[in-house]
């Protein structure tokens, strides 16, 4: 390939990396697929969050990204001097998994295999290793590493892709899968706006990470959330119904991108709704039963629910006391003091034997 062409393609590259993507690299792309890219880099944003079911193509079009962000970078003739860096500061494209075996079935690997299988790669010097491709003259990298790797958080990342950001709450918790994205995502501010963000994953439940960043409103974030079957033309709702019409809770997690309609199939049995005086407005409530208090603040911390539970005497499950703490009028939270001071006396009073909580961002609690 000619410089005049190496020159077009990096223009094109720029205008339409679609076209990069499908002409250069050879690879067809679902039509959902080419409208998110166009729509990120035409919209100038940030970061993407792209919550979508299994077997919709998030991977690849992730992998997409990190091809298209690589060449990018290898197109311009001193990348250090073109983001105001030392020359000898290396830039990476960061692929962030859960394991670097996943890494390698994943993201990377395709991301990898399309530079591998492209001519156009070849006409630069690249070092291509199993976690890491190079361009010593240029010090850049396409690298893979694990959610729970601090070697990315201080490089200068031009790009973080996290694959299945929602899974690194099993490795590392929800707050250490916090931490990590936080962290991550603050090593493209270097680059300012052409510093990205790419997190994908399917759902596990309506409060993990992807569907936290999906219900946040951020203008220079681009949102997706997208069922398998508006992804991959491939399957089709019908189809994916039929194949898990025996566990529709998966369908509905795994492939709707419904998580929140799994919650109303967690009893096995039909609920009974009765009258009764709700417990926790009480201040001498009947103290002959154990029973268990549950807390759980909203991801937006604008509400804080409490309930109390017993079993009965004929072994069911007994919800007797339910209410919740909202945020006042102009108060930028809900007073973890005030929460305190009534779930303490609560538990003095109504014979509380255990709790049941997730209050990692109420850490006074």
């Amino acid at each position: 390939m000619s410089e005049l062409d190496n020159l077009k393609v990096a223009l094109k590259l720029r205008l339409d990396p679609t076209w990069f993507i499908e002409e250069v690299v050879g690879v067809e792309m679902f039509p959902k697929q080419r409208e998110i890219m166009q729509t990120f880099y035409k919209g100038n944003y940030r970061d993407l969050v792209l919550a979508c079911g299994m077997r919709a193509g998030k991977s690849a079009l992730a992998a997409m990204f990190a091809v298209v962000e690589f060449a990018q970078l290898l197109t311009l003739p001193d990348p250090q001097s073109h983001f105001h860096l030392l020359r000898s500061q290396p830039i990476a494209i960061s692929v962030v998994s859960t394991s670097e075996s996943q890494a390698l079935d994943s993201v990377f690997s395709n991301a990898r295999t399309m530079i591998e299988d492209t001519d156009w790669f070849s006409t630069f010097n690249l070092s291509i290793r199993d976690l890491v491709v190079r361009d010593k003259s240029k010090n850049i990298l396409l690298k893979t590493l694990s959610s729970w790797s601090t070697t990315a958080i201080g490089r200068s990342n031009k790009t973080v892709i996290l694959d299945e950001v929602s899974n690194f709450e099993r490795t590392a918790g929800r707050r250490g899968a916090w931490q990590v994205y936080t962290k991550l995502r603050k090593s493209t501010d270097t680059f300012k706006d052409a510093g990205h963000t790419i997190s994908i994953s399917s759902p596990t439940d309506p409060n993990d990470i992807i569907m936290t960043l999906y219900k946040r409103n951020d203008p220079k974030t681009l949102r997706y959330l997208l069922p398998t079957w508006e992804m991959n033309p491939n399957y089709t709702e019908e189809e994916l119904r039929q194949e898990h019409r025996f566990d529709l809770a998966a369908f509905y997690r795994d492939y709707a991108c419904q998580p929140a309609s799994v919650s109303g199939q967690m009893f096995p049995e039909p609920l009974h709704f009765v009258r009764t005086t709700n417990v926790l407005e009480q201040s001498n409530p009947d103290v002959s039963v154990l029973r268990v208090l549950a807390i759980d603040p909203a991801i937006r911390n604008d509400s804080f629910g409490v309930a109390t539970g017993y079993i009965s005497p004929e072994n069911k499950i007994v919800v007797d006391g339910v209410t919740r703490f909202t945020r006042e009028h102009d108060a930028p939270y809900i007073s973890p003091s005030m929460v305190r001071e009534f779930l303490e006396e609560k538990i003095r009073t109504h014979n509380i034997v255990a709790i049941i909580f997730d209050t990692w961002m109420y850490p006074e609690l």
